[in-house]
């Protein structure tokens, strides 16, 4: 995996770095937090973050579909 080059100029109060990466946005914060977005943000996500830190709550991780039948 190659290095991510981190841009620390010119960024909005509160955010610590940011970076593009294989079609997504890297956002580093202040607080400890990290956000991914863009089309590929998952798969970046999945790749550089350990397996353990998933922190994407289950409601908006999971979308779930309500059917009714009649019978």
């Amino acid at each position: 995996m190659s290095k991510i080059k981190f841009d620390t100029s010119q960024l909005p109060q509160g955010m610590k770095a940011r970076a593009k990466h294989n079609n997504a946005v890297i956002n580093i914060y202040n607080s400890g937090k990290v956000m991914f977005q863009g089309k590929n943000a998952e798969i970046v996500a999945q790749q550089l973050l350990p397996e353990k830190s998933s922190s994407t709550p289950k409601s908006a991780a999971s979308t779930s579909k309500k059917t009714t039948s009649s019978i």
